[in-house]
């Protein structure tokens, strides 16, 4: 991302992604500057100093973007955007049945289930694949698989003991 020369505000590419952070901090340096120019105005200062003030204002606004550089931007943001992962949350209850299927109303990318009473204080990676099952689109697993509009258990206690209620975290 460019910034400009006086003020260092945000000069936004095509690929840039755009944080309200920015613009917000963009707006205050803006705020101060139209302050201290009507600041300025209001004083007695002479005719010239006041011209002087207000076409150093115009030379920085003249150096912002275009409007279409700007709606160039935002149309960058929303395809970025549009290509963002969303998460979604559930929990199911186990009934032991071999290859149920979980409907969520999409099919995921991945999906992590877990039993919420399985604490996730561990040691190692061997520890943390018995506490949870991760399974990712287009990959076959024994106990957990991505199918179309949810997801599928095996008759398996990490995922689908009976009577066990399970948490997931489902990417969409």
């Amino acid at each position: 991302m460019k910034k400009t020369q006086h003020y260092a505000l945000n000069q936004y590419d095509p690929e840039d992604n755009f944080l309200r952070t920015n613009f917000n901090a963009d707006n205050a340096k803006l705020d101060t500057a139209l302050k201290t120019l009507d600041d300025k105005a209001n004083s007695k200062a002479d005719g010239a100093t006041t011209q002087a003030a207000l076409a150093q204002l115009s030379q920085r606004v003249d150096g912002k973007a275009e409007q279409s550089a700007v709606d160039a931007g935002f149309a960058a943001r929303d395809q970025i955007l549009a290509q963002k992962c969303e998460a979604y949350f559930g929990s199911y209850t186990g009934n032991g049945v071999e290859k149920r299927v979980i409907s969520i109303g999409f099919t995921p990318k991945a999906v992590i289930v877990k039993k919420p009473d399985n604490d996730l204080n561990f040691g190692s990676t061997e520890e943390l694949k018995r506490l949870i099952a991760i399974a990712v689109q287009g990959v076959t697993g024994n106990i957990l698989n991505v199918v179309e509009n949810g997801f599928q258990v095996a008759n398996h206690g990490h995922v689908n003991g009976n009577n066990q209620t399970y948490v997931y975290f489902a990417f969409k």
